[in-house]
């Protein structure tokens, strides 16, 4: 059997009452969780319903626990019976024994505290791995008090274990980051101001979540050593974080509970400090993989259009809005700065650039054609693609192209050209809409304004230049954009005969088919026009 002194590093753990055991750094301590478990040594009868059963998983290592009397197990007889009955001792020390026998290397520890028996074994069937019979030994035995030789475990040093772990041809971190950095901190994210709480993502290379935090103190790393130590976690290894050059990392190692162990690593991204940290539940040989792929990291750049005028606007917004027919703008909801209270905060704008076209002031803000419409509690406001003020009114919306429709509480209604900077219809007792797509428009002027009503005149139709092209006399227009005409009503009386009459005008006012028609079908949408006189139909145009 060929002995070679193996590597098996430990941290030391309490066990019971005052009793510590070192175990391996990739191994816990565990209660025993099957119900079927006996061993019969002496006149100890050991069963997991009697008695508490550990094991040091995965290497199969059992610890159980007796209150029987001292006399139900005396070790030196045991010990002595060892070799009566043709076992080899292979090592030995006070109160613990290797050895053969069976086929399979056997290890076994025996403590007496005064109150309690404790027994440690082991079976390994790979006879020739001597080397780790006797770690499982010197694991075993690290539960009896005093001083003990060890030459096949050794005590846990992170600075000592990272220098063994070996470089990547290709850092498996920096491939993660590569994918799920430029998709996380897209500046929709970084804008809002609870980003701060940070974000996770599963590595490929571990076994659970990694926790990231945008920090904006560089010096945080030390700030973590400080608090750590008022809550039972100590320093293992460290290594300096500098901003934009040098990515930096903390180990810890809980006081209460030596076997878990938390990493922490900033790295630099595009002028950003990012934090990572891994959980407790991850093994400390992973938690180091982890700090060391992280510091190989150098300052990334995977953000390109994070420019220090972006930089300016991160984290300070309650809600942010894409504009989805300008790509790269946002509108941004401020709740620190909304005196008018408004529900997610005062709106305002950011160009793709990260500047302030419209600082927060508004309920909401749309983009509508080459411009912005804001919303107040006090009504609309047009503004121009630079933030600047154009108008404001009690209601603005956009019919077509740069025109405006303006429309104020004082029964005024006008048509704005943002364009030519310029009215098309100044404001006025009108009445004005779009007549369909046609491109004119309708016109009525205010006749009588009561409390509860309004009272509007005939109407007319005003061209795209604001020139009127049909006078207000007549009831009711229609488009038919097929045949590109405008079909008219007016209102008809011949003694106490009262009714409509219909006719049709092209599209700059002229008339081609006179009023003396009493009724119409097609006049939006068919590909003729009928019209009735008399009890006779016509059509338009005419076959």
């Amino acid at each position: 059997m060929k002995d070679e002194k193996p590597v098996w590093k430990t941290v030391t753990v309490p066990f019971h009452d005052e009793l510590t055991l070192d175990i391996p750094i990739d191994s816990e301590l565990m209660a025993w969780e099957s119900e079927f478990y006996f061993w019969y040594i002496g006149n100890l009868r050991l069963t997991a319903e009697n008695n508490p059963v550990y094991v040091i998983h995965p290497h199969n290592l059992d610890i159980v626990l007796s209150d029987a009397p001292k006399a139900d197990f005396d070790y030196p007889a045991w010990r002595n019976a060892l070799t009566e009955h043709g076992a080899e001792i292979i090592h030995e020390a006070s109160n613990g024994v290797l050895y053969y026998s069976a086929d399979a290397l056997h290890v076994f520890t025996y403590l007496y505290t005064g109150k309690q028996h404790v027994l440690g074994k082991a079976t390994l069937f790979d006879t020739g791995d001597l080397p780790a019979a006797y770690a499982a030994f010197e694991i075993l035995h690290s539960f009896v008090p005093g001083p003990q030789k060890k030459q096949y475990t050794a005590p846990f040093n992170a600075a000592r274990e990272m220098e063994t772990i070996p470089q990547w041809d290709e850092n498996p971190l920096a491939l993660q980051l590569d994918d799920i950095l430029p998709r996380q901190l897209t500046p929709s994210w970084l804008l809002k101001e609870d980003s701060l709480d940070g974000f996770y993502f599963y590595p490929d290379s571990f076994t659970d979540t990694v926790d990231a935090y945008i920090e904006s103190d560089p010096a945080y790393l030390n700030e973590l050593i400080a608090s750590a130590k008022e809550k039972d976690w100590e320093l293992s290894y460290q290594k300096e974080f500098v901003a934009g050059k040098q990515s930096g990392s903390l180990l810890f190692q809980s006081r209460r509970n030596p076997q878990a162990f938390i990493s922490y690593c900033m790295i630099s991204e595009s002028g950003l400090n990012l934090l990572l940290s891994l959980p407790s539940s991850i093994t400390v040989k992973k938690q180091m993989e982890f700090i060391h792929q992280c510091n190989q990291l150098p300052a990334g750049n995977r953000l390109p259009w994070l420019t220090a005028q972006w930089r300016t606007q991160l984290f300070k917004y309650g809600h942010v809005d894409p504009i989805d027919e300008l790509p790269g703008w946002f509108e941004v909801f401020d709740k620190h700065n909304n005196p008018d209270d408004y529900f997610f905060g005062a709106a305002g704008l950011l160009n793709d650039q990260g500047e302030t076209v419209i600082p927060p002031r508004f309920d909401e803000i749309h983009f509508s054609g080459n411009a912005f419409i804001g919303h107040t509690n006090n009504g609309r406001e047009l503004l121009d693609m630079s933030g600047k003020s154009v108008l404001k009114a009690e209601l603005i919306w956009r019919e077509r192209d740069s025109l405006y429709m303006v429309k104020e509480s004082s029964n005024k209604q006008g048509i704005y050209d943002l364009a030519a900077r310029d009215w098309l219809i100044p404001l006025d007792m009108n009445y004005l809409s779009s007549l369909d797509d046609s491109g004119l428009f309708t016109f009525s002027h205010v006749t009588e304004v009561k409390e509860s009503s309004i009272r509007y005149g005939d109407t007319g139709l005003i061209d795209a230049q604001g020139k009127t092209i049909i006078p207000n006399e007549y009831q009711t227009f229609w488009y038919n954009p097929g045949l590109k005409v405008i079909v008219g009503q007016r209102r008809w009386q011949q003694g106490d005969k009262t009714g409509y009459r219909y006719g049709i005008f092209d599209m700059q006012g002229n008339l081609r088919v006179p009023f003396e028609y009493d009724y119409v079908t097609g006049e939006e949408t068919g590909a003729v026009i009928k019209l009735r006189k008399e009890g006779l139909w016509y059509q338009y145009p005419a076959e």
